[in-house]
């Protein structure tokens, strides 16, 4: 590491830059990508500013940077799919719930029906059997009016 008290703050600047930029680049938020521009420009800044004085240092630093960013990137990448992932499983979560939530409508709805098929076809049945018992009475009163007469 570098004897050199503004490396750290560089340092600090050029990571929280790629960090939020790369996360501003994943969740597509573009004024987060912004301030992780800002923090690079920043950290460039302070790296030129001692430039002169560690110009062997910051070729070694370069190097260790670059792995650096590589494992963000790859972090990133991987923190992407995770979150993709995990997007996709909340999705099809909800998705299941939908249709589970239809498929229990549906039901209610299809119960509801024969039960309202069941009553309609009580009443039927009540009401041909009031015809019925009706039909009965006035052939039995018809037939006790036909007996008085031959009476």
């Amino acid at each position: 590491m570098s004897d050199q008290p503004n490396e750290t703050p560089r340092m600090v600047e050029v990571v929280k830059g790629k960090a939020k930029k790369i996360a501003g680049e994943i969740v597509g938020d573009d004024a987060l990508r912004q301030e992780g521009e800002l923090h690079e420009q920043k950290a460039d800044l302070i790296g030129e500013s001692r430039h002169e004085h560690q110009r062997a240092e910051t070729r070694e630093r370069q190097a260790e940077l670059t792995e650096r960013e590589r494992a963000l990137a790859e972090e990133a990448e991987e923190l992407a799919a995770e979150t993709a992932a995990a997007r996709r499983e909340e999705q099809n979560e909800r998705e299941r719930r939908v249709e589970q939530t239809e498929v229990e409508m549906e039901a209610t709805l299809r119960r509801s029906a024969i039960r309202e098929q069941e009553q309609d076809l009580e009443r039927a049945v009540s009401e041909d059997e009031r015809k019925a018992a009706e039909r009965k009475k006035r052939e039995a009163e018809s037939l006790d009016r036909a007996a008085h007469r031959l009476d």
